[in-house]
């Protein structure tokens, strides 16, 4: 509805003076509902960055958890041959 009433005015009659302040007064009234979705939006985005960072650091954990396991399982050619002999 805002965009339209501001395509409304700009594609109506009279001076661009005139349709400047018809935009404003649009503007003014649109104002708090404008204001909620910016809210809105920057709620999403930080919620979708913290979901981001969340499994970022379930990965990272699970692949080092994975890595120290193998390392731990690795032995190195001194210990075969030890074991060997």
């Amino acid at each position: 509805m805002y965009e339209l009433e501001k395509e409304d005015v700009m594609g109506g009659l009279g001076s661009d003076a005139e349709k400047k302040e018809q935009i404003r007064k649009i503007d003014q009234e649109w104002k708090p509902y404008r204001i909620k979705w910016i809210e809105t939006k920057e709620k999403e985005k930080r919620e979708w960055l913290e979901d981001q960072e969340r499994c970022k650091a379930f990965i990272q954990g699970s692949v080092s958890e994975v890595y120290l396991q193998n390392l731990k399982k690795c032995a190195t050619a001194r210990e075969r041959r030890r074991s060997i002999n």
